[in-house]
């Protein structure tokens, strides 16, 4: 895990929570091209989603992204929970919610 969402977790010295990780072909089967999400809490409360789009061709490269939110409800909101999320998201959530109860079925941005 690298990038700038990261700064506030590294200042404070503590490392983020593993919440949840999730495959795209473990909710829509195999493909070329895939993403991979990874869910951290912080200790202050927010929330760092990490994604990266992985191809399967020799040469691919992944690209790579790391996001912030400061709460729970950002990051719903930004997933589009629960009325729009992707199943990729709902998924992420949905493996989330054992470790964060803030995330389980009755969530509301």
């Amino acid at each position: 895990m690298n990038g700038p969402a990261l700064s506030q977790a590294s200042a404070s010295g503590q490392r983020p929570l593993l919440l949840a990780r999730i495959d795209e072909r473990d909710v829509a089967g195999g493909g070329t091209r895939f993403w991979e999400l990874t869910l951290h809490k912080t200790a202050a409360g927010g929330y760092i989603l990490e994604t990266v789009m992985r191809g399967t061709a020799p040469k691919a490269r992944p690209l790579a992204a790391t996001l912030s939110f400061g709460d729970t409800a950002e990051l719903l909101s930004f997933l589009g929970a629960p009325d729009v999320a992707s199943p990729l998201a709902e998924g992420l959530l949905d493996r989330a919610a054992g470790s964060d109860p803030a995330l389980g079925p009755r969530r509301t941005p």
